[in-house]
Parts: C-alpha cells; structure tokens; sequence
C-alpha cells in the first residue's frame, strides 16, 4: 500500500466552524469520488459505507455489485469519470473469451492477471469488425474506448493461399504490435488432438484449415453445435494442458505476446 493522505487545515483557522464543516465535507466528497471508483476494482477491496443523519452514525459493508453501483450513484460518479480496465482484448465472441482466458491463465508465469482489472474482453462480433478502426473516418475508433487495444480475429482462410478478408487486413495494418490472426481457419483450429480424443473418447483431431463445427456435428450425429457450451467443456478436460496446447501452431508464442501486451498495458507511468 502507498503512504496515506492527509488533509491538513491549519491554515483555516479563520474559517466559521459551519463554513469549515461544510468545507471539510467537500473536499471529504471529492476524495471519494476520484479514489472509490479505482478501489471498486480490486476483488479484495473492503468498502464501508458511513452515514450520519444529524443524530448518529451508521456504518453498513458495501459488498454487492447492486451496492457499489448504489454508493456511486450516491457520490454523483458518473460512468465517464470511471477508470477503465488498462487493456481491452478485442475477440469476436464468448467462445473466443473462454478459451483466451484459459490460455492466459495457463502460460501466465508472473503476477496474477485478473480479468476486469489488468484486462477485459470485449466483443466485436465477426463481420462487425468492418465498422472498427483506429481512425475516426466513419469508423467506431477502437482506441478511443480503450487506449490498450488487442484485437484477436480468425483467418477464416481454407488453404495457405487463401486471402485475408480486409476488415481483417485492416485492423492487422492499423494495430502492426497489438492483433493476433489465428494460424488456422478460426480459434477452434488451435484445439489440441489430445483433449479431443479424450473429450470424443475416440481419436479425433483436427486440420489446420478444417471446420470445426462439422466435425463436433459429425462425430456427435447431431444437427447443431453449441460453441460456447463446447468451449466451457472442453478446457476442463484433463488432457487440455500447457504442454499439449503447446504443439498447436503458433498458439504458444502469440498467447505470450499478449501477456506481455498487458503487462505492459499495466505499467505505472510513475
């Protein structure tokens, strides 16, 4: 923890005791308002309201998500004077969250990372992409919601030869040191044949540019594929380790580059 603050009022000798009271509580107030929003942030931070209405005190623990949102409501915080996580991962969807967060965690070898606080995840939406820049021509600017951008995005590419579609050349010209275009067709390419085959309980694996999705369909004799249902699955299975994620392609060095892109995000100015 960083030295305390104190407010000292010697030189306000002169005041009028209900002017200096009345002073006190603003400048009370405006602490609150620039540090509270920064605190809320932590998971381990411990909040107490305390209330006073002109007859005795009352102190009540602010633990809920409902209550904090309560107490700044309270303070006049508005969400604009809110601190934002210090890095945003762009992905397409829930699935891609899933499985980045595992991978995060797994290769990970410093201080802890916390979702919400070093980073966040943020959801573009496939061909909604086209819509985002870092420029402000007719574009959603990316940077102006986050400084700290990363943007992860399949290569939806069929071969080797295959061209990239241009929101994605885009993006990968306008971000050079912050994207990650998947080595195979899309993030499920990165799937290792280990987990699979102990998932299916039969040997399965798959290409680097096969559909994913047909092959869940076909060993499953279903209809339908629920990528995120599967996502949550399947990076729970005992064979979805570090050691086999790390013979899928480029999955190793790029999920580093990212570590390193929010570490780096995180450093103090100071």
């Amino acid at each position: 923890m960083g030295k305390k603050s104190t407010l000292r009022w010697g030189c306000l000798d002169n005041v009028p005791p209900l002017d200096l009271l009345a002073l006190r509580a603003k400048c009370f107030k405006s602490v609150c308002e620039s540090k509270l929003p920064h605190r809320l942030s932590y998971s381990d931070a411990q909040i107490v309201k305390v209330c006073n209405d002109g007859y005795k005190s009352t102190v009540e623990a602010v633990i809920t998500d409902d209550a904090k949102r309560a107490l700044l409501d309270e303070l006049g915080v508005k969400a604009s004077d809110l601190l934002q996580a210090n890095c945003a991962i762009w992905v397409e969807g829930p699935s891609d969250r899933i499985y980045i967060k595992k991978w995060l965690d797994l290769y990970n070898d410093g201080e802890r990372l916390e979702e919400g606080l070093h980073y966040q995840f943020v959801y573009y939406g496939g061909s909604l992409l086209s819509h985002y820049s870092t420029k402000d021509d007719g574009f959603i600017n990316l940077l102006k919601i986050n400084k700290n951008s990363y943007v992860v995005m399949d290569s939806d590419k069929r071969s080797n030869s295959s061209h990239l579609k241009e929101r994605v050349k885009k993006i990968k010209n306008e971000l050079p040191d912050a994207y990650w275009i998947t080595k195979g067709k899309e993030i499920e390419n990165y799937l290792p044949e280990e987990a699979l085959t102990s998932y299916f309980e039969k040997k399965t694996e798959i290409g680097q540019f096969d559909i994913f999705s047909d092959i869940y369909k076909v060993t499953k004799k279903i209809a339908s594929f629920d990528k995120v249902d599967f996502a949550s699955k399947i990076v729970q299975d005992s064979a979805y380790t570090k050691e086999n994620l790390s013979k899928c392609m480029d999955l190793e060095s790029k999920t580093k580059e990212l570590i390193n892109f929010i570490r780096k995000s995180n450093l103090s100015p100071c």
